[in-house]
């Protein structure tokens, strides 16, 4: 009874001695507030983006794991990478069975995508946990690092770090702006995934712009952009986990910062745009084909051909790696004596059936299955497909020769030619990787020889894109092939760190380097976050108005502007291509060629304003400063008399509202 009596009183003290605790920390910060309502605010709508983002991944993984494991499919791959492929099978279906319920019955309300959400969930909560088990493989890849590794990791984790905080903000970058937030933006308008005639783009493969359609209407346009930054960060664990088991620890950190720390990889994971995605499903579609090759087994090459349809699901120019797969196929059927043509079906087929959605869309909408390429249709005249198609190539004879050495060289954020900075370390230890082949396991030769020939295949394809079109030489076009670029990194740095020099630590010189590279890359990005006040914006210590501002200048509160006018007011944009943040109020000049085609059309003021009167136009607004450098730097497009066209129609105005000489707005009636 003593004992009794006095654990019952011990359980009394604890209980009020531990209230009493809690209750005086809660009322001191009641009255010493840390943050104000506001930042708690924008800290829970950021914490809801992660969770809801997070959910939509482990549903994909959970979905993909259901669909394996009914396959019987087993594949010899480490966790993370397993990850990886479940997620990369779920997103895909689930991107095609939004599209399919969206085009044929309706994009339902955010209630019901909610509860869509939550169902699932629970219906797959036990597949669900079964892939995030995955995550133990990072422990104990950490726990084989040395040191230096270590560091590497640290520094990765920093530069994601920056990345998030970007993410987190409203987008301001300028395809989002143009197409990849406009499109799910629209279908969301609209309650139904359509063909949008005003807007082209909606003509290409969307898989990713679908995927935006949930958690944009859950949680705004950061938490799409917040599901790309997730993308490259489950690519990084599984190129990881991947390359650790086929080379060492150590080449799998060095190529995974080769990756990571080009100043335009980073960026793009931040942008909502479907880059890497398309590197997402790449790495899925080359890591199954090196499945097929390892092990003999059929399912391995047909999971590689899904994969290779949903890479080009996310954009035309993806489908390289369709035919970089094919040869590296046919290379390996040449070599070992395998059947080529039942192979290739097992490859093209399953790609053909998970990207027909696409091309069965555009058939209904437009008449052309490839809409807007090829040959006119919908709203792609003949006049438009030129100027969209027909950018002369860009560089010379050395982007033929030498145009891996080039793409890295002279490529460089917003600039010309290459378009995006892609760091030195993938050129620099890519062209090492058949240093020591014959050292080399059988695994291993199979994995580089993948590798090398969706590289080698996928640069040739590069250099006659550009020759066809400029346009096509931008090096975020070939994203899905950079996982074969990290895969002979990894190798390239394996196999000269394992040269034994006398007096020369040669894999600490290179490490050192590594570090070099990795810590100018963090500084880079770190000062780039600090500049933009993205952190501040997050944190609800700055409005969203003011960093739009700042980020994108007069563009910001004119769109405002044009979106508080009145509901029956439409503005028509001209020489401006961005349309989100004014939405259904205006529309967009896509690739600003909107004077152009209507003057070639009419050749006469008083038609073209009756014209854009007849489409429900009130206003229109012209990008003058657009026009002031497309006019200085001669663009191709126009010519002088069209530009001369263009001042007399406008002189035929009264006075238009000024935006500091930035944007005119003109009344229409």
């Amino acid at each position: 009874m003593e004992e009794k009596s006095k654990s019952r009183k011990n359980l009394i003290l604890g209980i009020l001695g531990f209230l009493w605790f809690l209750g005086i920390i809660l009322s001191y910060f009641v009255n010493h507030k840390p943050f104000d309502a506001r930042i708690a605010s924008s800290l829970a709508i950021a914490f809801w983006r992660i969770v809801l983002c997070a959910l939509l991944f482990a549903l994909s993984g959970g979905l993909g794991q259901f669909i394996y494991q009914r396959l019987h499919w087993q594949p010899d791959l480490p966790p993370m990478t397993m990850m990886v492929l479940s997620s990369s099978l779920g997103l895909g279906i689930i991107g095609l069975l939004i599209l399919i319920t969206g085009a044929l019955i309706g994009v339902p309300p955010w209630y019901v995508w909610l509860g869509i959400i939550l169902l699932a969930a629970i219906l797959l909560r036990r597949e669900i946990t079964s892939w995030g088990k995955g995550l133990t493989g990072l422990p104990v890849l950490w726990r084989a690092s040395r040191p230096a590794d270590k560091m590497i990791g640290f520094m990765l984790s920093l530069l994601m770090l920056c990345t998030l905080t970007i993410t987190l903000a409203p987008p301001v970058y300028f395809d989002s702006l143009v197409s990849h937030l406009v499109m799910p933006q629209a279908y969301l308008y609209d309650g139904r995934i359509t063909y949008l005639p005003w807007l082209f783009m909606s003509g290409m493969p969307q898989i990713v712009e679908i995927l935006y359609l949930p958690l944009m209407s859950l949680a705004g346009a950061p938490a799409a952009a917040l599901l790309g930054w997730m993308t490259s960060l489950l690519i990084a664990l599984g190129l990881l986990d991947y390359l650790q088991k086929r080379f060492s620890t150590t080449a799998a950190w060095v190529s995974l910062t080769a990756l990571l720390s080009g100043y335009s990889m980073l960026v793009l994971s931040t942008t909502a745009y479907v880059e890497w995605f398309s590197l997402f499903f790449g790495f899925a579609a080359m890591v199954c084909l090196d499945q097929w090759r390892q092990h003999e087994n059929r399912l391995s090459l047909i999971l590689c051909g899904v994969f290779t349809g949903f890479a080009v699901s996310t954009k035309y120019t993806a489908g390289v790696i369709a035919i970089a797969v094919a040869v590296a196929l046919a290379w390996h059927c040449w070599q070992t004596g395998r059947k080529l043509i039942p192979n290739m079906f097992a490859l093209i087929l399953p790609a053909l059936l998970v990207f027909s959605p696409w091309l069965i869309k555009n058939m209904v909408t437009t008449g052309n299955p490839a809409y807007p390429l090829f040959f006119p249709s919908g709203t792609m005249t003949a006049l438009r497909q030129d100027g969209y198609q027909s950018l002369p190539p860009w560089g010379n004879w050395k982007d033929i020769l030498f145009l891996p050495f080039r793409a890295t060289y002279l490529g460089s954020e917003k600039g010309p030619g290459y378009g995006m900075s892609i760091g030195p370390l993938l050129l620099a230890l890519g062209a090492l990787a058949l240093i020591g082949t014959s050292k080399r396991t059988k695994a291993q030769r199979i994995t580089l020889q993948n590798a090398a020939a969706i590289s080698i295949s996928g640069i040739i394809i590069w250099i006659i894109g550009n020759q066809m079109s400029g346009f096509l030489l931008q090096s975020r076009y070939y994203f899905v092939l950079f996982p074969a670029f990290v895969v002979l990194a990894a190798a390239g740095y394996d196999a000269l760190a394992n040269i034994k020099l006398p007096a020369i630590r040669l894999e600490r010189l290179m490490l050192a380097l590594v570090l070099l590279v990795i810590l100018l890359s963090l500084v880079h990005i770190a000062t780039d976050t600090f500049k933009s006040s993205a952190a501040q914006t997050v944190l609800g210590l700055q409005t969203e108005e003011a960093y739009l501002t700042h980020a994108l200048g007069w563009y910001y509160p004119v769109m405002e502007h044009l979106y508080q006018m009145p509901a029956e007011h439409h503005t028509l944009l001209l020489f401006e291509p961005r349309s989100f943040y004014c939405g259904e109020r205006c529309a967009p000049d896509e690739i600003m060629d909107r004077w152009k085609r209507d003057w070639t059309t009419y050749h006469d003021n008083q038609a073209i304003k009756a014209a854009w009167q007849a489409e429900g136009y009130t206003h229109f607004l012209l990008y003058q400063s657009g026009v002031n450098l497309m006019r200085e730097s001669g663009a191709v497009q126009y010519g002088e008399a069209e530009w001369q066209a263009l001042d007399d129609f406008l002189s035929s105005f009264n006075p238009p509202l000024n935006f500091d000489g930035v944007y005119l707005l003109y009344k229409l009636n």
